[in-house]
């Protein structure tokens, strides 16, 4: 086969400046290829790094990179859990923080507050999530697009013809809900999975969507075995599949 000519693979460690990124309670990174920016979340902290070699005048990549607070005031109020996702077809990145609510002498989560950006967080939409979902924790968001069969359905000029799903779990019920507003509003969600037909416990991880529109939620205790809640129809069913 051909011989690999390009640049030589490496890492490089970029360190926000004080007083950013000083929490790094559960971080999530997405990256915008059409900027080359990255976008990280910690905390109540959403913040923007521009990699030296993409600054005007452009600096040696190995320089250090511009971090900047880009922090949202919906979004940097109180959590429980924060998650950021950037679409890298798109470019939009969506950041969801748990609501905190008091439950005796402990904090539970309730839905979340949610927004997103078109411009690497230089400004913010207020999206919804508290209607159509209800569940408690460990909320994940991604997106990708529509299945085949779907996307002249579902696709339109204001989703650019992607979906972007938010799943979170009610105890041992994980629930997915859909949008076809990129984000502004969400339909009713469906169980992507339960303790009762499935056997799986809480916690899952992160929702991911193929090039082919499948919508993958895995899950590491089904049954005491791995397994990942599949759907092939734009989160409206879900079948899980062990490992």
């Amino acid at each position: 086969g051909p011989v690999y000519t390009g640049p030589v693979p490496r890492y490089q460690v970029y360190v926000p400046p004080s007083p950013f990124g000083e929490s790094a309670g559960e971080p999530s990174v997405g990256y915008n290829p059409a900027t080359k920016r990255a976008m990280y979340i910690s905390g109540l902290q959403t913040l923007r790094a521009t990699f030296a070699e993409n600054l005007s005048p452009a600096l040696p990549e190995s320089c250090e990179a511009n971090w900047e607070d880009v922090s949202y005031v919906l979004t940097g109020i109180a959590s429980l859990d924060p998650i950021l996702f950037t679409d890298p077809v798109s470019g939009r990145t969506h950041v969801s923080q748990l609501r905190s609510q008091a439950a005796g002498p402990v904090l539970v989560g309730n839905n979340s507050y949610y927004a997103y950006s078109d411009d690497d967080g230089e400004s913010w939409t207020p999206g919804q999530i508290d209607a159509p979902n209800g569940s408690l924790d460990h909320q994940t968001v991604g997106g990708g697009a529509y299945p085949a069969a779907l996307a002249p359905i579902l696709g339109n000029v204001n989703n650019d013809g992607r979906a972007v799903y938010y799943c979170s779990q009610a105890y041992v019920t994980g629930l997915c809900a859909r949008s076809d507003t990129g984000g502004l509003t969400y339909n009713r969600p469906t169980p992507a999975y339960d303790l009762a037909t499935s056997g799986c416990s809480s916690i899952h991880g992160h929702v991911k969507v193929g090039p082919d529109g499948t919508v993958y939620l895995p899950h590491n205790n089904c049954e005491s075995e791995a397994a990942v809640s599949v759907s092939t129809d734009a989160g409206t069913t879900w079948d899980v599949r062990f490992v």
